[in-house]
């Protein structure tokens, strides 16, 4: 979703006739979490606050429920000379080569692909074991390969 300049949301489809003041994805709770649907995503954001105050890249304007639903700020947005730029994402799935959500990644297998595709495997492997701390820490069971991805930062050349 997009919010433009007069405080309205669009749907984000790309090019829009408008300035846009912010960049976010919309998450409403799902069915087959239950009843406590809507205290998952509650919880999200609260996870967000977290991770940030212990130092975890994340977006730097942080999410907001609102009326039982996450707004996340966009991290996959860049503006460069005035112009947007999209950035790629690619799921730990995806790197590992995984197609079946079934099917577990191990820590082996994840941090061998984390350096086969991380530019700086140092930095990468810290966030990475940080991020799985806080995950058991806080009891969350939502931790999986669909959930951890990389950002393709721009071709510096």
């Amino acid at each position: 979703m997009v919010e433009d300049e007069r405080g309205h949301w669009h749907p984000d489809s790309g090019a829009l006739p408008f300035g846009i003041r912010k960049y976010v994805l919309l998450k409403f709770p799902v069915p087959e979490a239950g009843e406590f649907a809507r205290d998952i995503l509650y919880h999200e954001a609260a996870y967000q606050r977290v991770a940030q105050r212990l130092g975890l890249r994340v977006t730097k304007d942080l999410p907001e429920f609102v009326e039982g639903a996450l707004l996340i700020p966009r991290f996959d947005r860049r503006f460069i000379d005035g112009v947007e730029v999209r950035l790629g994402v690619e799921s730990l799935y995806s790197i590992t080569g995984v197609l079946d959500r079934a099917t577990p990644i191990s820590h082996h297998d994840a941090l061998i692909a984390l350096a086969r595709c991380a530019t700086d495997f140092d930095t990468q492997i810290i966030e990475y074991v940080r991020r799985d701390l806080l995950n058991l820490a806080l009891g969350n069971r939502d931790n999986h390969g669909r959930n951890m991805a990389l950002l393709k930062d721009i071709d510096k050349a």
